[in-house]
């Protein structure tokens, strides 16, 4: 259990250096995203060896122009 959040805290910190590096313009259209996405999946996946990770979707985008 302790792993787990320990695991959850890493890959948030890691999902919201992501967001912050990126600005709006980033963002906006579908090639952005898709940038993003791949991003993250390439930066979280190191941590998920079994089960492996094979895709990042978003649930929810607000971006604030």
């Amino acid at each position: 259990l302790v792993e787990n959040q320990a695991l959850q805290l890493k890959v948030r910190d890691l999902i919201i250096q992501s967001l912050t590096a990126k600005t709006s313009q980033d963002l906006i259209n579908e090639d952005g995203k898709n940038k993003l996405r791949h991003e993250i999946q390439e930066r979280v996946a190191v941590y998920f060896r079994e089960p492996k990770l094979v895709d990042v979707m978003f649930t929810e985008f607000v971006i604030q122009l």
